[in-house]
């Protein structure tokens, strides 16, 4: 795994840190871990200068589609 996350409900901030090569299913595994604490709200710090990725257009079309998925969620949860 090449990226490592801290989830910080009090202050509502999820902070991510990117080293070597980054995959859609590391992608995949943060956004999991932040849909299952509810921290898709909070503010993103994301430090990814030690950090490349492999992923093709593919990949990240998908990823881009699941996160506005998230988006589109919580517009209409509130309202």
């Amino acid at each position: 795994m090449s990226l490592y996350w801290s989830i910080h409900s009090e202050h509502r901030l999820v902070s991510v840190v990117a080293e070597g090569d980054v995959t859609r299913s590391d992608v995949e595994e943060l956004l999991d871990a932040m849909a299952s604490q509810n921290a898709m709200s909070y503010r993103k710090l994301f430090d990814g200068t030690k950090g490349t990725t492999i992923m093709g257009p593919d990949n990240m079309r998908e990823l881009g589609v699941r996160m506005r998925g998230y988006h589109a969620r919580s517009r209409t949860a509130s309202g």
